[in-house]
């Protein structure tokens, strides 16, 4: 098998086609660099064009960390903040905590201490997720309070910088403007910034800003845009006539007599066939990605970016929010480089996260290795399948019609269940690693696992019972 291996890698590298694919690549990913800058300037000037409010994200730290702020948002003191505030307001050991979280804010911004203002940050929302959970007025207080009471659990004593959580009262009447489901999306959107935040102070980085254009954007936009499509064109060209060729031109029945089992050959095909998919892929995206730190902004690559943490212990995927229920449900909202689901208002500028069970976060340098052994089952799905189009069909050209042809009806069938309230549990569709990861696919990582790994199993032991009966 180590010899058909070997003869193969040597084969494919040698081929032409190989490195016309490659440089192919490299000239879309550095056309798709010049154009994402552009978009990315273009993008800046219409926002500031059409955008008319300010999110209080997005007002600057100078603004927020001022002695004039602190009054105009908490008052000097506790009892004007309450005739501020009127029935919504919060009892005095909340505010007493929050002013205190707020003046530790003040210090680290004076000292130029910015990874430190994340845990204030974290401690701040925190907060705002208990005092959201216990409002009278929340319609789902007791599932608020369960997903806060895990959170305090996880971060309380590591960003309160001392404050005890049973100090402090968190019952309040609330807003009567505000819905009672709004109570829970808030509770819910407030724990995943406390996580945010906690993440990036653990890991000493300092957050993106909502405009800021970088490397993990564009990184992000591959892997979640070019990379799938391009492994499905890749495999197919190089692999249509990975049996066909040889047996036409009798090397096959060479090797053969030379007292190669049949089983070793095509398995020895195969493992080489994947690894040369694998390189080719991987060279552009690896020249490319040094380009882009050239060009443009670069953040460390173990930046946080939601991932599906139950992935690859469960079955049950996540309803898909990021799709084409947009229109019709949801709009995503971006929260650095990645984007979150939220839920739509017509009114609605500020929306609110809708819940998943399973998100959570994750560097973006462990994301793009989950990414890309998730593409790697997906390339040997599909050199596997061209294979054996390969070695059943004797015209090399005959197989490439066909390789591509029943691989684009299987998408096309299958397609609908990548959206909405389905399974998607059709190899053929499971192209996009990173989705998968994300949880946003219709597919948990373990499923996506096992699919791969027996329709490639079964696509193997086809064609190798299939080779052993063909006469060559």
């Amino acid at each position: 098998m180590y010899q058909i291996f070997k003869l193969e890698i040597k084969r494919k590298l040698k081929s032409p086609v190989v490195w016309i694919l490659v440089a192919i690549m490299m000239l879309l990913l550095y056309v798709n660099i010049d154009m994402s800058i552009e978009s990315n300037e273009m993008k800046k000037i219409l926002d500031k064009k059409s955008n008319q409010y300010i999110i209080y994200r997005e007002i600057d730290k100078k603004t927020l960390l001022t002695k004039e702020y602190k009054e105009k948002a908490y008052g000097k003191n506790y009892e004007e903040y309450v005739d501020m505030h009127d029935k919504s307001y919060k009892t005095r050991s909340l505010y007493n905590a929050i002013v205190h979280n707020y003046d530790v804010s003040i210090k680290d911004f004076q000292d130029e201490n910015y990874v430190k203002i994340n845990k204030t940050e974290a401690f701040d929302s925190l907060l705002d997720a208990n005092y959201e959970a216990n409002s009278e007025r929340n319609k789902y207080s007791s599932f608020s309070k369960y997903l806060c009471d895990i959170t305090n659990k996880e971060l309380w004593d590591r960003i309160s910088d001392g404050v005890k959580y049973e100090d402090i009262d968190f019952k309040n009447e609330g807003s009567e403007f505000a819905s009672p489901r709004g109570y829970l999306y808030s509770t819910i959107s407030n724990i995943f910034k406390a996580k945010r935040y906690y993440y990036l102070y653990n890991n000493d980085l300092i957050g993106m800003k909502l405009d800021e254009f970088n490397n993990l954007n564009i990184l992000n936009d591959w892997i979640n845009s070019i990379v799938p499509i391009i492994i499905i064109i890749i495999s197919i060209l190089l692999n249509y006539n990975l049996i066909n060729k040889d047996v036409k031109e009798g090397s096959t029945k060479l090797l053969i007599t030379q007292s190669i089992p049949r089983w070793k050959y095509y398995i020895g095909k195969f493992i080489a066939s994947t690894i040369v998919v694998i390189i080719t892929v991987i060279i552009p995206l690896f020249i490319s990605n040094i380009y882009i730190k050239t060009q443009i902004k670069t953040q460390p690559i173990n930046y946080p970016i939601v991932y599906d943490k139950q992935g690859i212990k469960t079955f049950e995927p996540s309803f898909n929010y990021i799709e084409k229920n947009f229109e019709k449900y949801e709009k995503p909202v971006e929260v650095d480089f990645y984007k979150m689901p939220y839920s739509i208002k017509s009114n609605d500028l500020m929306p609110q996260p809708l819940y998943q069970r399973n998100i959570n976060l994750i560097g973006f340098n462990k994301f793009l290795i989950l990414t890309f052994l998730y593409s790697v089952l997906f390339i040997m799905f599909m050199v596997a399948f061209v294979q054996l189009c390969s070695a059943i069909l004797n015209n090399v050209y005959l197989s490439l019609l066909a390789s591509t042809a029943i691989y684009g009806l299987f998408y096309f069938l299958f397609k609908p269940f990548l959206y909405g309230k389905h399974y998607n549990l059709c190899p053929f569709t499971m192209n996009n690693g990173a989705r998968i990861v994300a949880g946003t696919h219709n597919v948990t990582m373990l499923t996506a696992l096992l699919v791969l790994g027996f329709s490639t199993i079964i696509l193997l032991l086809v064609g190798v019972k299939y080779f052993k009966k063909k006469g060559i």
